[in-house]
């Protein structure tokens, strides 16, 4: 006969099969399935919308790897989210003085006066 402990295990072990399921499915591309209905919009770390970075930049130039770069500004423009070509993941950038770097210090932002230009190893 099977004791309610027995349930709470199994019950356990059936929710963390589960969870472990979710977090493993891919996208066929080989990506984490987007949170977004179409594959033109992007997860944005600021806002926590989807949103068209490609519309919806405030800031938009070419990359010397020619790349578009899109820019996103938060209202009080402190922080800046870069979304990068077909790159699944934004960067979030913070203000300084110049331009926008991000916490770790890799990837920088910069007006040089004439265009805007990112910086990353």
């Amino acid at each position: 006969m099977l004791n309610i402990r027995t349930f709470g295990i199994l019950g356990v072990v059936c929710a963390a099969t589960f969870l472990m399921a979710c977090q493993s499915a891919k996208h066929p591309s080989g990506q984490s399935p987007s949170p977004c209905a179409n594959d033109d919009y992007q997860q944005s770390v600021l806002t926590h919308h989807c949103v068209q970075p490609s519309t919806e930049a405030h800031i938009a130039f070419m990359n010397a790897d020619g790349e578009m770069v899109y820019v996103r500004l938060s209202e009080d423009r402190q922080f800046a989210e870069v979304f990068i070509g077909n790159s699944p993941q934004s960067i979030v950038l913070e203000a300084v003085k110049g331009g926008y770097l991000s916490a770790d210090g890799k990837t920088r932002l910069i007006n040089t006066g004439q265009a805007w230009r990112l910086l990353r190893p």
